[in-house]
């Protein structure tokens, strides 16, 4: 079995609608998530996390850049193709959202 790092990503100002949304709405759209994770949990190694804003660190120092990262996760699957199938179902993705969006590496093994 492969590993997965998944990183959910959208554009900064869907993020900002998300943070000013209602209590109501960020506790359905948790109801939302949770109901999808307890279908499909059993792909993950690591649920993950949000993510704050991004520092970029060089040689030459740090600099605050923007992102479109809002999350991650890491997956157990053979194939991407395996993972499609299940995360297109996922309420990220199910967004009226157009900018909502996975990335998807697969962990290397060395």
């Amino acid at each position: 079995m492969k590993k997965f790092l998944i990183i959910y990503g959208m554009s900064a100002e869907s993020f900002q609608k998300w943070k000013d949304a209602s209590p109501e709405e960020k506790k359905a759209d948790e109801k939302e998530w949770n109901e999808w994770f307890e279908k499909n949990g059993k792909h993950f190694a690591d649920m993950g996390s949000g993510v704050g804003g991004n520092t970029r660190m060089t040689k030459d120092g740090m600099e605050k850049m923007p992102n479109e990262v809002g999350g991650y996760s890491i997956i157990n699957a053979e194939s991407i193709e395996e993972i499609y199938e299940f995360m297109k179902e996922n309420p990220h993705l199910k967004s009226d959202d157009d900018s909502a969006y996975f990335d998807v590496m697969e962990i290397m093994e060395y």
